[in-house]
């Protein structure tokens, strides 16, 4: 039969037998110093604190692609833009209006913003040597921002200095309309002239036939059309500020028939960190509900509930502000830590307080039994804490730095509530004086054994499972039935990474981005860099041609999915060449080319340098050396890129060959590295944290048979786990790739306390039935109850704004489940399967005399110290 009886003295640690008299006597300072580390850190998560989602968030420094984009950025500017979609009749007098004061409006924003003008890069320099670090950072002129094709923004726009929030916008009001004057060029806006009733026919006819205005910032149908918000570089909290400004700017000039919404990578980028922050608050205070909850339910006095929330809340609170302390900045992967170090943490409260509370209803002092629980929970949850860190530091072999983060700040967390664990906990049990948290006391002179409750049966079944040989051979079946499901599940599985589909459907930006793609051109774009060889510039015939063949080439691109087109819409220097060609030729549409001529592209150059200058710079430097082709295209999940991006670099390779240096960056690109980097990064983290976690369960168990056996219940719950997701169809993506890694450090924990005491009392006893026997009745009750709080801490996720949140706390729940099944059910059966009683060990004789000490009346102070004096004259 089991029950929650007392912990055997085999089990217990000099050590940890020290440190709990040692965190009992300083008390005082103890809870001091813990409260004054938590004002601190606290006022450093509410002050210093960044959430960064960016692309930039997840690109390996001094990459391909980093380099990339910085060329991009000195040379041309900021290339994620505000899209500002405006739903209406858009060839209205009314709506024309109304665009030109919305467009007048989002000009003159003027805030007072702390990073305005600062790139990324200058931030990551400003906080490596905040930390000491070594600076490896990317800027303008840095070594790092040279690629094969150069620096590109020694002259021109990529030598402006930040001032003014918004450097340009882009709309209907102010789109280029090239015109033949007097033998040269006239660029004007195409609104400069105020419509009228009698010529909206006309500029409908010609803004819904030109090819720089349609798709770009107009739709075909005449009911949408856009304006694009280029900023100043600035930080994503700064981002924000401009993203509210520009939203209470909408309000104002909201109408029927003139609907205003916003998206493009900056306001998406502000909604998923705001939905991020929303969530994670209310993530961390439903988790201390349902931690209260759990534990009053389990405890049945404050006293079991206040230290371990005070225990998990500080180490949260300590991990989230040691991350600004350093300036790292928070993302979507370290989102989850403050609600998962709660929840994981809590576990080694439980314990101890599990071992405390059979001590104190046994009638041992308090100081005793806090010094008891603490020596004898001690070293497992040591155990359990090294192995837990470990699997989150196997994130340290990523290459992405926001992977790389979970790993250190959550094993820090991790080690944190050990520390917490282990001196606030017994620090604040000192209190307890009368409190037998929740049990009754055991009778004096009563020789009935405990009464048996639900946990106590569910325990024993599980234990029946793999009893005798039947038993065992059928839970090693379902063992490997569950490895070979977990095989058919992993071929379904699939990467699709979209934080679009993690708003809920009624959030704004995921309604315009949406509508953007479907009736104008799209949110994403492809940014593709030009560099002219040594000798010859950009105006060379054969380059344009090139570069116009390379445009009909992307243009023809279509999702192998759906069959649809998905760059719609190309600006360039082509634009210019073939505008100015055509106005100098009467407006004809035949005319709308690049010049026969080498002599003619120079000459419409020439003139149209002369009249438009800013034009060009957003387009060309001013030596023509290097230009900008961007290609805006619809908006697709990550991975759906990636054909994409294949086929424009064998376009690339095929159109221009040696005619200039051609590379792709921008947004879109750069999306499609972060996926084949974090495909790489999660075979690695995972491949790494089994290799760290099996040589760690070695070591730390001492035993290199059982430190392997202990690996077999600890890969179950993985193999559950994918299965789950392949046959539910739930994609891997970059909120829950790293399940694989945590699940496997949470599955250890359970199973390091129960090997604990399996080999604590094997070693003794040498019988292979009483040791799983005594196993399950001193860490089955505590192992139950903390899965019961991981699962409802984990599930509290399904609360928050976004469906990733919710995929994550759902999947990690599962594997808990999994964890403790395994546990329980298919680690006896492996343990009855390679360990044997060792001769002469005597069941009977030594369970009779267990037997017999748990009867014992347990009326007076001195329990433990009787148990273990017993027991020294039993062995």
């Amino acid at each position: 039969m089991i029950s929650n009886a007392p912990t055997r003295p085999e089990a217990e640690s000099g050590v940890f037998r020290t440190w709990g008299r040692i965190a009992q006597r300083l008390r005082w300072p103890v809870i001091a110093l813990c409260l004054g580390i938590t004002a601190f850190l606290t006022h450093q998560l509410f002050t210093a604190l960044v959430i960064d989602n960016s692309n930039e968030a997840f690109m390996e420094a001094g990459s391909d692609a980093d380099r990339r984009l910085t060329a991009l950025r000195d040379a041309f500017g900021r290339d994620e833009l505000f899209l500002v979609l405006v739903e209406g009749d858009v060839f209205t007098l009314d709506y024309l209006k109304r665009l030109r004061a919305l467009h007048e409006d989002l000009e003159e924003i003027d805030l007072e913003l702390e990073s305005l003008g600062e790139r990324k890069a200058d931030r990551d320099r400003q906080r490596l040597r905040g930390t000491g670090g070594a600076t490896g950072a990317i800027g303008p002129g840095s070594p790092a921002a040279e690629d094969n094709f150069g620096e590109f923004g020694d002259e021109g726009w990529g030598a402006e200095a930040g001032g003014s929030v918004v450097d340009q916008v882009m709309s209907l009001v102010n789109a280029r309309r090239t015109r033949s004057v007097g033998g040269g060029l006239r660029v004007d806006a195409l609104l400069d002239e105020a419509p009228t009733e009698a010529t909206l026919p006309a500029l409908r006819a010609h803004v819904l036939k030109d090819r720089a205005l349609l798709g770009q910032l107009v739709g075909a149908e005449g009911r949408h059309s856009v304006l694009a918000v280029r900023t100043a570089f600035m930080s994503e909290e700064d981002s924000g500020e401009v993203s509210r400004e520009i939203d209470r700017i909408l309000d104002r000039h909201r109408a029927p028939d003139f609907l205003p919404s916003v998206a493009g990578m900056p306001a998406i980028l502000v909604a998923l960190n705001e939905a991020m922050l929303h969530d994670m608050q209310l993530g961390m205070t439903l988790t201390t509900v349902v931690l209260v909850l759990v534990m009053a339910f389990i405890f049945r006095h404050w006293q079991g509930v206040v230290g371990p929330v005070l225990v998990v809340l500080q180490a949260a609170l300590w991990t989230i502000g040691t991350i600004a302390v350093t300036g790292a900045p928070m993302t979507m992967v370290t989102s989850v830590l403050g609600a998962f170090l709660m929840v994981v943490g809590v576990g080694d409260s439980v314990h101890l307080l599990s071992i405390y509370r059979d001590a104190r209803s046994r009638g041992v002092d308090n100081a005793e039994a806090i010094t008891h629980a603490v020596a004898t929970t001690g070293m497992p949850v040591l155990f359990t804490s090294i192995t837990t860190a470990g699997g989150l530091l196997s994130f340290r072999f990523a290459h992405m730095e926001p992977i790389q983060h979970m790993g250190t700040f959550g094993a820090l967390g991790v080690i944190y509530a050990f520390f917490l664990s282990m001196t606030l906990l017994p620090a604040l049990l000192t209190f307890n004086t009368r409190s037998l948290l929740g049990t009754a006391p055991q009778i004096v002179g009563s020789t009935a054994p405990p009464p048996r409750d639900r946990t106590d049966r569910f325990l024993a079944a599980c234990n029946r499972l793999s009893s005798g040989d039947g038993g065992r051979r059928r839970m090693l079946l379902v063992a490997v039935a569950l490895v070979a499901v977990a095989v058919a599940g992993a071929a379904r599985l699939q990467f699709h990474h979209d934080p679009i589909e993690w708003f809920p459907e009624d959030a704004p930006v995921k309604h315009t981005v949406a509508a953007l793609s479907e009736h104008v051109g799209g949110t994403g774009d492809v940014s593709v860099l030009i560099e002219a060889r040594a000798g010859q510039d950009l105006r060379d015939r054969e380059v344009l041609l090139a570069l116009e063949r390379f445009e009909q080439h992307a243009f023809e691109y279509r999702d192998p999915r759906t069959g649809e087109a998905v760059v719609r819409n190309a600006t360039s220097l082509l634009d210019v060449v073939r505008e100015s060609w055509r106005a100098l030729h009467d407006d004809d549409p035949a005319r709308y080319r690049v010049p026969e001529s080498q002599r003619g592209v120079v000459d419409v150059l020439t003139l149209f340098e002369s009249a438009s200058p800013d034009d060009l710079k957003r387009i060309a430097t001013i030596d023509w050396q290097k230009s900008l082709l961007s290609l805006r295209v619809t908006w697709l999940p990550a991975q759906g890129y990636v054909p994409l991006t294949e086929y424009l670099q064998r376009g690339i390779d095929e159109i221009f060959g040696e005619r200039a240096t051609v590379v792709l960056t921008g947004t879109v690109y750069n999306s499609t590295r972060v996926v084949a980097q974090l495909l790489e990064d999660l075979t690695h983290s995972f491949a790494a944290a089994l290799i760290a976690i099996t040589l760690m369960m070695i070591a730390l168990l001492r035993d290199l048979k059982l430190g392997l056996i202990s690996m077999l219940p600890n890969l179950l719950p993985i193999a559950g786990l994918i299965s789950l997701m392949g046959f539910l169809g739930i994609p891997i993506d970059v909120n829950n790739l790293l399940i694989g890694s945590i699940a496997i450090g949470i599955a250890v924990d359970d199973t390091i306390h129960f090997l604990h005491h399996f080999k604590a009392h094997y070693d003794a006893r040498g019988h292979v039935d009483e040791a799983i026997e005594l196993a399950f009745r001193h860490a089955g009750r505590a192992m139950v109850n903390t899965s019961a709080i991981l699962v409802g801490g984990f599930l509290v996720m399904l609360t928050g704004e976004m469906a990733s949140s919710h995929t994550f706390g759902i999947l990690v729940s599962c594997s808990v489940v999994f964890a403790l099944l395994a546990d329980l059910a298919i680690a006896p059966a492996v343990l009855r399967t390679f360990y044997r009683n060792r001769p002469g060990s005597q069941t009977g004789r030594e369970s009779s005399r267990f037997a017999q000490e748990r009867a014992r009346p347990r009326g007076h102070t001195g329990g433990i110290a009787e148990l273990r004096r017993g027991l020294a004259r039993g062995r």
